[in-house]
């Protein structure tokens, strides 16, 4: 690919100056020095300024055949934005998926992560984090957590790392395979790119207005080149420490009493309504009916995370061109993304616990206590109030919202989870170039990357307000709230809701409920090798091909508090019990996002840092860890990918018209070996899978120019985009997890997606770093791939998974001896369970216009003549239909991180001395999970529309000295998402507040 590009900048007939045709060789290549036809060595240029880059990206998409957009540095270490992903959403068709306020993955023309293939300097790569149970990425494992899919996530790298960023939209034959969506090339800085001895440093001081908090930053870069030019080296590096307060409201989903079966049970009715007691069994009045048929949040609460990360950016380059016609080049990238994430919860469980509760019995000092943990069937409902649609759910349920309830007798709990999270990413790449001849050239390249993700410790205390005592056990009459000061959640006063704990009894207590300890870890690698050549027939025919090898390497592992066994250990040893748990807690508040009045805001939390010497927490001779408990997550993926392709591509007039493109063709064979562990008969047992499959992959890329300055871009192809690997491994898993009882399979026969892509786009060039252009794209997806369930007891189970699974994950070796009081309460045997599949579906078309336009004010009278604008609309439309595991249709909605309507507009200045610029981007809103079963009859997950506005400045107070401002999220945007597309309940709200940074850049 790298090499085609080459070709095409170079063959050209575009009225370019020299310069940029050098500046266009130099992006594709890394090379320091270009070459025209005859072999001459010509000038580099340096890009400086935010208009000098805007220019010079303008200069390569219109020499490109792809329809494809570039961003470069605005100078040696300085990259336009402070994070890659934030500089790719500035693109036409390009919306960004935030964690934490910080842009994490991207979505392209309507097609998330998944569809996006990334290069760093010419070879494809991987990189995953670990997040919230709840993001707006989706990196294929539900809505959050850790990405063990194919999206990229470039919160791991920092921006001062790369010199450049190409996003290809449209594929070529001499283009690796592998995306729907988009090929995002990245490219750090290499020693030829700035010929000489450069040294450049910068530092920033941020502060975040939520945490009150410091953040420094510093980048550095050192290059220099001997020999006369022939040999080059570089070395460049990152730092930055960000500190995050993340406040906010979530629920865990919403609930009636089918919770996420189509059958109602009384586990999951309130105890009383309006002074109507809900029997447990026979006819419900009326009043309890309406009550219990209707949505409530299952876990309302109040969110406090803070987030202290670490990045570190590492980058060397070695290049040495022996002669004119040779050129080897060596990259060298290393990246280490570490977080501390503490997460505060204070929510009322009782509401998603069926029946009236749980009692687990202890000994200390020779006395026997009971604690007891509520649940629903305990709530006393005062009153409530009704609001949302009506009508709506001919197949579930009536789909009316308790927006406001009061009670008595609630169980809360406080949370605090522990998260230590780190992701070292290590390139190394090899690049050679020869020119034998005028007409022929070779190219090879070879690539190595691992990624390795580790969640050491993901650790989670709970502590429930109940009932604690030494007389019967189930007296449940110890919850928050009473008649004089209930217990209360009301949705209907904005973004957070009102949640107040109400008075708390006497014989109330709050205990240690629940110890959870998880590791997980994922690998990722990549080896590569290519090799291509280029034979130029004519002076305007020219013929290329190659071949491609890549190993791609996939591995999980999670560990789980357990025994050996495969249920995850939900007791707390007696001694454990005993210690008082004022010895180890601490108060939480919320000090930054408003809150309606009368809100609970201060209360007392399990402390973490305290247990860890007062209960042992991490000694595994106390709480021990084991795979097996994990079994399910574990395994791995080998994927060999063996290509070939042919390209033609021509340069000529028609008419007096320039014409140029290419035409190819690339075959593909992907050879697939998943390996995971499912449970038969009680024990943990290897299991295999092997898929091969082909594809036939032509491409065809045209540019006519019927006139000076207005091209034609046309582009045809088909493509293919692999499965994602967590679904691949051939595992079968059985869980229960407070009212969640899931099944789940993986698919390692799971077709990839494949797409027939047409563009076509009308690209004017009136005048200097000014265009507009309009394009019409259209994707007919072939298939595609998504996550299906149904409901139906352990005897009915779809999978025909062994009966000993669901025994298990109930906490028994038989029916009759299940210990988890969830299983026990929903009748064991007889209980129903959310099966989980993937499966490849019928697809659909996917259409979309993009809209582009910059322009320079240079006609207008000085000084306001340095200003210029930048401006972009995408429109993309695809529905799919999603399906349950028998076929059955339970929706229609949107393609999964689709927003049909996103825009970019940037205004700026930049007189050379003092820049500055503001740049705004919205996205329409968007699905991020359609599973409606897995999310309690909801009707889908969703995001709501975003726009995030940010400044930066900069003044040169002279060769040596930059000085610089940026401000971030000017208008605090929120992360707001919502349950089901009809009644747009709330499901998390968080704000992280503004950030700025000021600092010094030096240059020698």
């Amino acid at each position: 690919m790298l090499k085609a590009n080459r070709t095409r900048a170079a063959s050209s007939r575009l009225k370019l100056s020299a310069s940029a045709v050098a500046l266009l060789t130099v992006m594709g290549t890394g090379a320091a020095y270009a070459q025209d036809a005859t072999g001459e060595v010509m000038e580099t240029v340096v890009v400086t300024g935010f208009r000098a880059s805007l220019e010079k990206a303008l200069d390569m998409k219109r020499a490109a055949l792809d329809s494809s957009d570039s961003i470069l540095a605005e100078d040696i270490a300085k990259f336009p934005d402070m994070n890659v992903s934030e500089s790719l959403q500035r693109i036409p068709g390009v919306s960004l998926n935030r964690d934490d306020g910080e842009g994490r993955e991207i979505t392209v023309r309507g097609l998330g992560a998944q569809f996006t293939r990334v290069l760093i300097n010419g070879v494809e790569a991987q990189s995953t984090v670990g997040s919230q149970d709840v993001s707006t990425s989706n990196p294929g494992n539900g809505v959050g957590g850790t990405n063990r899919g194919r999206g990229f996530d470039f919160n791991v790298f920092a921006s001062d790392l790369f010199s450049s960023l190409t996003v290809h939209k449209s594929n070529s034959a001499s283009m690796e395979e592998g995306s729907l969506g988009a090929t995002v090339e990245l490219h750090t800085a290499r020693p030829f790119d700035h010929p000489g001895f450069v040294l450049t440093a910068s530092a920033q001081e941020g502060y975040q207005t939520l945490a009150g908090s410091t953040n420094p930053r510093f980048a550095a870069l050192v290059s220099d080149t001997f020999l006369g030019g022939r040999l080059g080296v570089l070395v460049s590096g990152a730092y930055a420490i960000n500190n995050t307060l993340e406040e906010g409201t979530s629920s865990v989903r919403w609930m009636s009493n089918l919770g996420n079966s189509s059958t109602a049970s009384t586990s999951n009715d309130f105890a009383s309504v309006d002074g109507t007691t809900c029997p447990t069994s026979g006819t419900q009045p009326a009043a309890c009916v309406t009550a219990d048929t209707a949505f409530r949040p299952r876990f309302p609460r109040y969110d406090v995370i803070t987030l202290h990360e670490k990045r570190l950016g590492l980058t060397g380059s070695v290049q040495w061109q022996p002669d004119e016609d040779t050129l080897f080049t060596m990259d060298v990238l290393y990246a280490d993304f570490a977080q501390v994430r503490n997460e505060y919860y204070l929510e009322a469980n009782s509401f998603s616990t069926g029946g009236k509760g749980t009692t687990a019995t202890y000994a200390a000092s020779g006395t026997t206590y009971h604690v007891s943990s509520l649940g629903v069937g305990s709530i006393n409902v005062l009153g409530y109030t009704l609001g949302g649609p009506t009508g709506l759910d001919g197949q579930l349920n009536p789909t009316q919202t308790i927006t406001d309830l009061t009670a008595t007798d609630v169980g809360l709990r406080n949370e605090h989870r522990l998260d230590h999270l780190d992701t070292r990413f290590m390139q190394l790449t090899l690049d050679g170039s020869h020119s034998f001849s005028d007409v022929f050239k070779v190219h090879m390249l070879l690539g190595w990357s691992e990624s390795h993700h580790r969640n050491p410790i993901q650790t989670t205390l709970a502590a429930d307000l109940g009932c604690a005592g030494t007389g019967a056990a189930g007296a449940y009459t110890c919850g928050a709230g009473t008649t004089a000061d209930p217990y209360e959640f009301d949705y209907s006063q904005g973004n957070m809701p009102m949640l107040h704990v109400g008075a708390l009894p006497s014989t109330a207590t709050w205990f240690l409920s629940n110890v959870r300890e998880r590791q997980e870890f994922v690998y990722n690698s990549y080896r590569s090798a290519a090799a291509d050549f280029e034979y130029k027939a004519f002076s305007e025919l020219s013929f290329s091909g190659g071949v491609d090898y890549r190993n791609f390497g996939f591995g999980s592992l999670e560990t789980r508090r357990s025994t050996g066994g495969t249920g995850e250990l939900a007791t707390i040893p007696d001694a454990i019990r005993a210690v008082p748990l004022s010895s180890y807690t601490a108060p939480v508040s919320l000090r930054g996002v408003d809150v309606p009045s009368g809100a609970t805001t201060t209360w007392l939390t399990a402390d973490l840092n305290k247990a860890a010497t007062a209960i042992s927490l991490w000694d595994t001779s106390v709480f021990p860890l084991n795979s097996a408990a994990g079994y399910a997550s574990n395994g791995g993926v080998r994927e060999d990918d063996y290509s070939g392709w042919v390209q033609a591509a021509w340069d000529t007039n028609v008419y007096g018209m320039d014409f140029r493109g290419d035409v190819g063709l690339r075959y593909v064979l992907t050879e697939s070996v998943s390996a995971g562990y499912s449970l038969i008969n009680n024990a943990i047992t290897p299991a295999t899978g092997h898929e091969v499959y082909h594809d036939f992959l032509p491409a065809l890329n045209a540019v006519l120019e019927p006139v000076d300055d207005f091209l034609v871009r046309f582009n045809a192809s088909y493509a293919m985009s692999r499965p994602n690997l967590s679904g691949m491994l051939p595992s079968g898993s059985v869980s229960v997890s407070g009212s969640n009882a899931a099944a789940k399979v993986g698919n390692p026969a799971t077709p990839p997606m494949r797409s027939k892509n047409l563009d076509l786009s009308f690209e004017w060039y009136y005048g200097k770093g000014s265009m507009i252009s309009v394009a019409g794209f259209w994707k007919h997806l072939d298939n595609f791939v998504q996550s299906q369930s149904i409901t139906g007891t352990a005897a009915q189970n779809p999978f025909g998974m062994d009966d000993s699974a669901f025994i298990a994950a109930c906490g028994g070796t038989t029916w009759a001896n299940i210990t988890n009081a969830y299983c026990i309460g929903q009748g064991g045997q007889n209980m129903t369970w959310v099966y989980t599949a993937t499966k490849s579906v019928k697809g659909a078309p996917l259409y979309g216009t993009e809209i582009n336009w910059q322009q320079q004010l240079y006609f207008l009278p000085h000084p306001f003549d340095n200003f210029g604008v930048l401006g972009n609309y995408t429109y993309v439309q695809a529905q799919q239909t999603y399906y349950d595991t028998s076929g059955k249709i339970l929706m229609t909605a949107d393609l999964n991180n689709m927003s049909r309507n996103s825009y970019n507009a940037t205004v700026y200045y930049d007189d050379t001395i003092f820049q500055a610029r503001l740049t705004a981007a919205f996205r329409s809103h968007y699905i991020i999970d359609a599973n409606i079963l897995s999310n309690y009859n909801n009707y889908g997950i969703f995001v709501k529309s975003t726009l995030n506005l940010d400044a930066s400045a900069s003044y040169k107070m002279d060769e040596n000295f930059m000085f610089t401002f940026d401000a971030l999220n000017l208008t605090n945007q929120a992360t707001n998402i919502y349950a089901d597309k009809y009644a747009q309940r709330s499901y998390q709200y968080h704000e992280t507040g503004r950030v700025f940074y000021v600092g010094v850049k030096y240059n020698y």
